[in-house]
């Protein structure tokens, strides 16, 4: 009789633990810098997927983090002040990620006439 309450026990274990697996959730950790990596602070982030938007504004520290994420393709999209940054990434796991954008705005010749 306990080898059938064992062996109850085990099967619905295995059970569990391989639809967990398959269920499998990721997170993209994340950091915005400039290039003498100084954070850019509350920086607006967007994560685009196949059905998904998720967006976020940093930490004064750059900082960003999506969690609960499948596996598959998304774009992580990073806007500053100073400009936009686009990251294509295939999640098959757990990431951290560092971007950079730089402070330098280009801009073109002003003449004024007065």
């Amino acid at each position: 009789m306990n080898c059938i309450l064992y062996l109850r026990t085990l099967l619905l274990f295995t059970i569990f633990f391989c639809c967990q697996s398959g269920q499998a959730q990721y997170y993209i950790l994340g950091r915005g810098l400039d290039d003498y990596e100084v954070p850019h602070a509350y920086a607006t982030v967007e994560l685009r997927g196949e059905g998904l938007f998720k967006q976020q504004t940093c930490t004064e520290l750059g900082v960003f983090r999506f969690e609960s994420l499948k596996s598959g393709s998304y774009e992580l999209v990073y806007i500053t002040p100073y400009g936009i940054r686009r990251k294509k990434i295939e999640l098959r796991g757990s990431i951290d990620v560092t971007l950079h954008i730089s402070r330098n705005i280009a801009i073109d010749e002003i003449s004024v006439i007065a």
